[in-house]
């Protein structure tokens, strides 16, 4: 198959969001701990047209998730409890950079941050697939739909964002996939990053070392001439509960490697 492609699409449906009986981490499990809501999309909710937004500089702090504490110059974000798995999703402050610079082995939108804060013991729920998760999302963290009551408790939940990590779990608007990455994989001190080229691959970096690499519907979007909009996005629902934003920090200087296609995730 080719690089990143889709293996038998799984259906939209009646979702639990983190795979099925036929997986490590039973649906039936999650399916009654989690909660569940109907199919979000991109083509669902129609986005309106947002303020000019400046570059990313920290997490977004105005408003957050229940569970997130903000703090240092917005830099740092924590979990205030495991015991409540819900509402741990922080989102960037501004548009992830593109990176351009004719140095570079490859060019796209990229963001970094450090783990500098681990539990010593797995979370709740952790057999259950809570764990770290890191991504993109299409919304910017003003729009409504992220406030309030109709906020997301967990960032796979928010319309059109893609995801990796719930363990070894890939989401791209709302659809699942298998990963041969595991999220739980990341330790204290570890420097993870996301990029996003050009075509609209994902691509993560742990340690500035590619570990996966997939492509997106965000390479579906149409062509314009200016740049797309992209907001960082991480849900510290497992044992990392504590991040350092490190913004405007260069993508690794290496040719990516080959990509290796997505499953999708059994029985639905």
């Amino acid at each position: 198959p080719s690089v990143g492609s889709r293996v038998g699409m799984p259906t939209a449906a009646s979702r639990s969001r983190f795979g099925t009986a036929a997986t490590a981490m039973t649906g039936a499990s999650l399916g009654s701990t989690l909660r569940t809501t109907g199919a979000l999309s991109i083509g669902t909710n129609v986005i309106p047209k947002e303020e000019k937004e400046p570059l990313l500089e920290g997490w977004y702090s105005k408003t957050r998730s229940f569970n997130i504490q903000i703090g240092k110059g917005d830099l740092q974000c924590r979990r205030f409890t495991s015991a409540m798995p819900g509402g741990t999703f922080v989102l960037g402050n501004g548009r992830v950079p593109f990176f351009t610079g004719s140095h570079l082995a490859v060019k796209g939108y990229y963001f970094a941050f450090k783990v500098d804060q681990v539990d010593p013991k797995p979370p709740q729920g952790a057999d259950l697939g809570y764990s770290l998760a890191i991504g993109i999302s299409r919304m910017s963290p003003s729009h409504t739909r992220l406030r309030g009551s109709t906020s997301p408790l967990y960032a796979y939940e928010v319309p059109g964002a893609v995801i990796l990590g719930y363990g070894g779990h890939f989401i791209d608007q709302g659809k699942w996939y298998k990963a041969l990455w595991d999220s739980n994989e990341v330790r204290a001190g570890d420097k993870v990053g996301v990029l996003i080229t050009n075509d609209g691959e994902f691509v993560l970096y742990v340690n500035d070392e590619q570990v996966f690499r997939a492509a997106t519907t965000l390479g579906l979007c149409p062509k314009t001439t200016t740049k797309n909009k992209y907001y960082p996005i991480v849900d510290l629902c497992g044992k990392v509960s504590g991040l350092k934003l490190q913004p405007v920090t260069e993508p690794p200087n290496k040719p990516l490697e080959v990509a290796r296609p997505l499953e999708p995730t059994v029985g639905k």
